[in-house]
């Protein structure tokens, strides 16, 4: 004797149509039931993946940027290097890099670098990201602007600077005398 098939609603079905049963939580990208246990809003990590930006990379940049005078320094109000450099997340989820502020601020303004440049700051500012003072050079460029502004010292034939000189002259003097 075979049993009558018993007809159960899909519940698919019902959460299309904006009911819930029995509280189950959904996906939020593919409708699905979320069946962990844990606080996700995601039922995979191909949906997870797969989401959308809440806002573009223009806005989200410009958000994290403390807009001054045309003149003065933008400073990069977000992550940053060790160096002071500004850090911002870019590319399509499950791909993203991590790209310099002031790299993408010329981009954006667009003036893009060149094969072989590298962006330079005209206010010696590392989180600056106004792109009246960015453009873009080569790193012989950099090296000279650095030596013309005395951001680099100079180093004599064993790698030390001149106050490294001076101060090893004193505790030798000190030694001594």
């Amino acid at each position: 004797m075979q049993r009558a098939a018993v007809a159960r609603p899909y519940r698919g079905s019902l959460r299309s149509r904006g009911l819930v049963v029995d509280n189950v939580r959904t996906c939020v990208s593919c409708n699905r039931p979320i069946t962990s246990q844990e606080s996700t809003r995601y039922c995979s990590l191909p949906c997870y993946r797969s989401r959308e930006s809440s806002a573009p990379l223009v806005d989200r940049f410009w958000a994290k940027v403390d807009r001054r005078g045309p003149d003065e320094c933008w400073e990069w109000t977000s992550i940053r290097t060790a160096y002071g450099y500004g850090m911002i997340l870019t590319g399509p989820h499950g791909a993203q890099r991590k790209t310099r502020a002031h790299v993408l601020a010329l981009q954006l303004d667009g003036r893009p670098l060149l094969h072989g440049q590298i962006t330079l700051h005209s206010c010696d500012n590392p989180p600056c990201v106004n792109p009246a003072h960015l453009r873009g050079g080569t790193h012989s460029e950099n090296l000279r602007d650095a030596w013309a502004r005395t951001r680099r010292r100079k180093r004599n034939a064993a790698g030390a600077s001149e106050a490294q000189d001076r101060l090893a002259v004193e505790r030798l003097g000190e030694a001594l005398g």
